[in-house]
């Protein structure tokens, strides 16, 4: 194998896995920010 392919081939794997771990967490923290926000206006319905 030729040297100079091997940052291409390292760096692709790398971009590969942090795009598969993005998929993996955006929603969970997306999911979070909601319950956040929902939380946060139900105690805001509860006090007035």
């Amino acid at each position: 194998m030729n040297p100079k392919y091997a940052v291409f081939i390292w760096s692709s794997y790398a971009l590969t896995l942090a795009v598969l771990v993005w998929n993996a967490l955006a929603p969970w923290l997306r999911r979070n920010e909601w319950r956040r926000r929902r939380s946060e206006a139900a105690n805001e319905e509860a006090d007035v």
